[in-house]
């Protein structure tokens, strides 16, 4: 028991430290998971300063992404991907079976979203999952397909306004 109290004073001594100097964790930051001081949400939680037009903004994120999986290989059709300064997303791909979403939100380098897409068996029918995404801090946006049970089912990578096995735009 005494193990386990000192073991917590530690931790809450190491969260007050690291809160009393403006640091916080972003799972996922390649920098070793710590936000700059006085970092404003939404701007430049991600390590790479000038990322595309936006200045490292989610905004950024916005424009194509090129959808490439283990498991299908990578689709034709780009997404149209509208992200806001604050992280708010919503992307869409038409193709013909029909349309497919995104909607989310982004919190640090992690999105929790829902994707809806046609159901190929029965017309006029969608199918919802949830999608985890994770943003590299560059130019790509990891997928984790989540099925109605919380279990994974499939993963992909986005590439963010170029496609597959080209560099990271500028």
């Amino acid at each position: 028991m005494k193990i386990r109290l000192s073991l917590l004073a530690a931790a809450a001594m190491m969260a007050a430290t690291a809160s009393a100097q403006g640091y916080g964790q972003q799972p996922g930051y390649p920098g070793g998971g710590m936000v700059q001081p006085q970092q404003p949400y939404g701007q430049q939680p991600y390590g790479q300063p000038g990322f595309g037009a936006g200045g490292g903004s989610f905004q950024s994120l916005s424009g194509q992404w090129y959808y490439s999986s283990p498991q299908t290989g990578n689709d034709a059709a780009p997404w149209q991907a509208q992200v806001s300064a604050n992280g708010q997303i919503q992307a869409s791909q038409r193709s013909p079976n029909g349309v497919s979403q995104i909607q989310g939100q982004f919190n640090g380098m992690m999105a929790n979203t829902m994707v809806t897409t046609p159901n190929l068996r029965q017309r006029g029918k969608v199918n919802r999952s949830n999608l985890r995404l994770q943003f590299d801090g560059q130019c790509h946006v990891h997928a984790m397909f989540i099925d109605q049970r919380g279990q994974p089912m499939g993963q992909a990578t986005f590439h963010v306004n170029h496609k597959a096995g080209e560099p990271c735009p500028n």
